[in-house]
């Protein structure tokens, strides 16, 4: 068994900003994460999968229940596994275990009476960045639920088996952490923005930028629409970011045609992914409001799942944080 004290310099090394990241290179990193499974070894495990478990607004307390009933039992005895690891570093009297827990606390991956904080639960909620997942991970080998949960596994398979069947990300939890990664928002566990709020009025543009790189793209519910008077309440169905031009706009007062990549997480197309889109419409035939008419091209990406319809979605364009 490796000390904590490895588990939590490693994550401390990590949760520095990268402000030179970009969406492609933040996707691959979901894909490529770097757990500790003893004192000198690391192994990589891939998290892909799309999920999105919060079920209210209370979701990152300690009693609010996570929607996907098999994450929130598993969760539920995570929390126990936890609890009993650090009792046992409370009741120490090595000054280096007491010293770890404060720093377990700090960080909230654990509360004031050794439960799991907000930080280690919103990795279950689909909110989790790629170092809280590396950490919660690591945790899990070290307090010894992995080995109890999936005893005949080898670490390495074990731990990918656990997050293919546990952990995911969803489209607000992708994007919110890419804007922490690049040092934009701080990483502060009650600051969850909505697809909403990037979304706000005063944030949405009729001008495609000449570099769209870290723009994102707000879907709109169908029903509000631009057949719903101006006054109605929008709704939001998704997220995601732009990376780049793939066929740049003929004009910077025209950009249908032009095609960009993209990063998200998506349910429809199987968790993390990238993909190229084509714009069929610009804000200039939408007098209500400044919406964008976009489509996938099929085939461009590396989606998961491939939809056998294709269809068009309205989008608020708006800036980076």
């Amino acid at each position: 068994m490796f000390p904590l004290i490895n588990l939590l310099d490693k994550y401390e090394g990590e949760r520095a900003p990268r402000r030179n990241s970009t969406p492609l290179k933040f996707a691959a990193w979901y894909k490529n994460l770097s757990v500790l499974v003893d004192e000198r070894r690391t192994t990589k495990v891939r998290v892909q999968k799309y999920r999105m478990n919060t079920s209210d607004p209370n979701s990152l307390d300690e009693a609010g229940r996570i929607r996907d009933t098999d994450a929130d039992n598993e969760y539920r005895l995570t929390r126990d596994s936890l609890r009993s690891y650090t009792e046992r570093l409370r009741t120490s009297d090595n000054r280096e275990d007491s010293a770890n827990l404060e720093r377990l606390k700090t960080l909230s991956f654990v509360t004031a009476n050794g439960t799991p904080g907000a930080r280690f639960k919103r990795v279950y909620l689909g909110k989790g960045n790629p170092w809280d997942i590396s950490f919660v991970l690591g945790l899990l080998k070290l307090t010894g639920r992995l080995t109890a949960l999936l005893p005949s596994l080898a670490v390495g398979d074990a731990l990918q088996a656990y997050c293919d069947r546990y952990i995911g990300v969803d489209c607000s939890g992708f994007v919110n952490s890419y804007f922490t990664v690049k040092g934009r928002r701080d990483d502060v566990l009650n600051d969850r923005p909505t697809i909403s709020m990037y979304a706000a009025r005063h944030r949405r543009l009729a001008v495609m930028p000449g570099a769209p790189g870290d723009h994102v793209l707000c879907w709109v519910r169908g029903e509000s629409r631009t057949s719903v008077a101006p006054g109605r309440r929008i709704g939001f169905s998704h997220i995601m970011l732009i990376d780049e031009w793939v066929v740049p706009p003929s004009s910077v007062s025209n950009a249908v045609g032009a095609r960009f990549r993209n990063t998200q997480s998506s349910a429809s197309l199987g968790g993390i992914t990238t993909g190229v889109y084509e714009i069929l419409g610009s804000p200039a035939a939408h007098f209500i409001r400044p919406l964008w008419r976009i489509q996938r091209v099929p085939g461009q990406g590396d989606n998961v799942l491939e939809p056998h319809t294709l269809v068009w979605n309205e989008v608020f364009l708006a800036p980076p944080l």
